[in-house]
């Protein structure tokens, strides 16, 4: 049969979206009844875009994964051209429950959820400024940092009972040297103040329950692959295999809207 690698591809989409989505869906339905979840995205790049922007502009690889503490691991996979709030509550829709995630402005304010941020970004920050007040900062990160891998083989309650004994008063301790420090201007020690400050409640969320992860390193494993081979992907859209009724936002919360060719 002569055929060419367009065909082949498109028949692979074809049959992927008739036979797989069904089974995607029903997962994230699984997904979104669990109460915690981890979420991430990372940047890419697509070469043919509907929404006339050039081809070199970010696109954007979105991973959801449920915790082992709530039954076997769900891991999704959701591609769109926009990093906006619109696509995780797109996603997750009428989702009630606890979100590990990033600082990014697009993880807050929406209603039902409640955000647990990552200390890894406020240790980050921390590190970056050249001073003692750094280390400071970064000790108390690490200080945590230490409790977790004694807690880390615990039962969610038992962890739960030693972070409020242990790590809580570390928290409250860094959070109230943090506020009362006269942290100001726009150098690397008062960027650390403001972005750990704004985060506070994100950053106390895993106190509270013994579920949630000091960090979102679930979600970050999930996504390596993808940045791992970022650079060996072409990203191409596949359009005219969806019904012409799709709009450009709902193609965006498409889980199955671009498809990928790996170069030889």
């Amino acid at each position: 049969m002569n055929t060419n690698d367009k065909n082949l591809s498109n028949w692979g989409i074809r049959a992927s979206h008739d036979w797989l989505l069904p089974v995607y869906d029903q997962m994230k339905n699984l997904m979104i009844a669990k109460s915690i979840l981890h979420v991430d995205e990372i940047y890419g790049q697509i070469i043919y875009r509907f929404d006339g922007k050039s081809g070199q502009s970010n696109a954007y690889n979105w991973v959801y994964r449920s915790v082992t503490s709530q039954g076997p691991t769900i891991v999704l996979f959701q591609s769109s051209l926009s990093r906006a709030r619109y696509v995780l509550e797109g996603f997750i829709e009428d989702y009630s429950g606890t979100i590990v995630c990033d600082g990014y402005s697009a993880y807050g304010k929406i209603e039902g959820v409640t955000f647990a941020n990552r200390w890894a970004h406020v240790r980050r920050y921390w590190l970056k400024v050249d001073s003692k007040n750094g280390q400071i900062g970064v000790k108390y990160c690490d200080d945590l940092y230490r409790l977790e891998r004694k807690f880390k083989h615990l039962s969610p309650s038992k962890r739960r009972k030693k972070r409020q004994n242990y790590s809580k008063p570390i928290v409250d301790e860094f959070l109230d040297w943090v506020e009362k420090s006269p942290f100001y201007g726009k150098n690397a020690l008062a960027k650390a103040a403001e972005y750990t400050l704004n985060r506070a409640n994100g950053l106390k969320a895993f106190l509270m329950d013994g579920r949630i992860e000091i960090d979102n390193n679930p979600a970050k494993n999930a996504i390596r692959p993808s940045v791992i081979g970022r650079k060996n992907v072409i990203q191409k859209p596949f359009l005219h295999l969806l019904p012409a009724k799709h709009t450009k936002q709902q193609l965006n919360r498409s889980p199955m809207n671009i498809r990928f060719l790996i170069q030889p």
